[in-house]
Formats: C-alpha cells, structure tokens, sequence
C-alpha cells in the first residue's frame, strides 16, 4: 500500500538525488588510469602547507553554487594529505589569514572588493602564495576588471555588446592535456554545466588557456557571432614574485556549477591536480584522497 509514510521517504530521494549520482565527463576507465599514474618524483607534499576555503552562504536553488559544502568537502579531503592544513572561513579573509595561507580557494559570491581587500591578494601573489576561482567566484560586482588583472578573466558587467553572458547547456571542451593538471585527459570533454563567456581579461601575468567550448547554443537565441567563438572553460595566470620567490599561482574554472559535476571524480580530479600545480608540489598525494585510488 502506498501510505503517506511512503510518499514522505519518495520525496526525501527525490531531494538528495542529485548528491547520489554524479555527473562523470571522465570515463571509468580514464578514471582509473588517471588514478594510478605513477609520478617519478617524490609522493609526499615537501613542507607544511596551509589551504584556506572561502565560501557564502546559499543564493541559488537546491544543488547548485553549494559553496558551504564545496569548501567543507573539499577541505576535508585535503586534510588527508600529510602536512596539508586546511580551513575554512565564510566570506573574504582575514589580513592574518592571508599571511599564513599558501593556497586561497574561492567558491563563493562576494561582490565590491576593496582596494584593501585587492592589496592582500596581491601581498600573497607577491609572496608566492597561490589562488584558485571556481564558477561564481569570478563574478565581481564592481572592481570585475580589478579582478581580472589578479585572476586572469572575470564576469563584465559593461553595458551590452561587452557585457559577460552566462548559459547552461552541454558543453564539449577542448582540453590542453599537456598540463599537468590534465594530464591523461582525453582531447576533448563533455558535460551538462553552466557557461560564462565573453568575459573581461586583464590578465597581469602570463595568462594559458587550459579548456576552451562554443557557448551552450540552446540558451542563445538568436547566436551572434560573438557568442559562435570558444571561450575558455579553464585558464592559469602565473604572476612574477616581487620577492624573488616563486610565481603566484592561479587556476580559474568556469564550470562547476551543478553538484552533479562538482562533486564528481572527475572533476575532483580537476581540483587535486590544480591544487598540487598551484602550491607547486606533486599530484600524487591529492589524487590519493579521491575514492577508489587506494
């Protein structure tokens, strides 16, 4: 008999769908294979690293932009790694968390930085330190050009035709794979997630586009020939280091959007990679974290 006990239990799996079945845009057996190759150089993180996650409370649906859990998650992961510290903070951080960290990753909405905010980042850059960008957190109210010259490119709020678009639709990325971060990776991915494109750049570094996809057309009517280009999906910018250290590092990604893809192994792949590549050690201990790489 269908009782309203039932109906109750239907509903609480229908809500917590999304974070039993992830999106793979990686093949089980690329997965895996990515999972075993076996780096030459050393296996463990070579000094006392410390990684801080900065998130913002919820402003989308259920399942997307799950900033609080992102941070939390991936943090947790982390910690596994021995001589990796984690923590995480809600909104921007502090001027001593910023002195002690060597890696910022943001996942979060955080609109008008600054100008102080903007002078610890670039303390940190200065000093060697390293930032990671996923999705929203490339979207700055004001200041985005500000923004882009830190971390490569950031959402345009200018008036059309200049302002930056957003859309979701499948999304066939054309990897460079010869990048650490996505080594073993096919040439092309694809994946149902939500695109940015046409986006400010102001890049103060050396800017290398990692992904590049067409916009998802069936958000697009009619298609400009703008919109007809590819846009980056990934990118890095390697600062110069005032005090003769080594480059701060910087991994963007414009997607992750859903938790789907988020939380998937793929992509968590992505993440322990670029994690690795910004703190400049090797990608072995990361990759360890993920499930079924023992």
């Amino acid at each position: 008999m269908f009782t309203k006990h039932t109906f109750t239990i239907l509903l609480l799996l229908l809500s917590i769908a999304p974070f039993l079945q992830a999106e793979e845009f990686l093949t089980s057996k690329q997965i895996e294979d990515i999972l075993q190759i076996n780096e030459h150089s050393q296996t463990e993180v070579s000094s006392v690293r410390n990684v801080l996650f900065c998130w913002s409370k919820p402003d989308h649906p259920k399942h997307v932009h799950s900033y609080q859990r992102f941070a939390e998650s991936y943090a947790s992961s982390l910690s596994k790694v021995k001589k990796i510290q984690t923590m995480t903070v809600e909104g921007f951080p502090s001027q001593k968390q910023w002195k002690s960290a060597d890696l910022v990753v943001f996942n979060l909405t955080q609109n008008n930085l600054s100008k102080e905010q903007f002078m610890a980042i670039d303390a940190h850059l200065n000093k060697g330190g390293s930032v990671i960008v996923v999705h929203q957190g490339l979207v700055q109210r004001k200041g985005y050009g500000e923004w882009a010259k830190r971390i490569g490119m950031a959402f345009s709020w200018e008036a059309p035709p200049t302002r930056s678009k957003w859309g979701r639709g499948v999304l066939k990325i054309n990897i460079d794979n010869k990048h650490d971060i996505f080594q073993g990776f096919p040439e092309t991915i694809r994946l149902m997630d939500e695109l940015y494109w046409n986006l400010e750049s102001g890049a103060d570094g050396k800017l290398s586009i990692l992904g590049k996809t067409e916009a998802p057309k069936r958000t697009i009517v009619p298609i400009s020939e703008v919109d007809s280009q590819k846009w980056p999906a990934f990118w890095t910018v390697e600062h110069s280091s005032k005090e003769g250290k080594s480059p701060g590092r910087v991994f963007c990604s414009v997607v992750g959007h859903p938790d789907e893809i988020a939380f998937s192994s793929s992509f968590q792949i992505v993440m322990m990679r670029a994690f690795a590549w910004c703190l400049d050690e090797p990608s072995t201990p990361f990759l360890r974290t993920i499930k079924g790489s023992d």
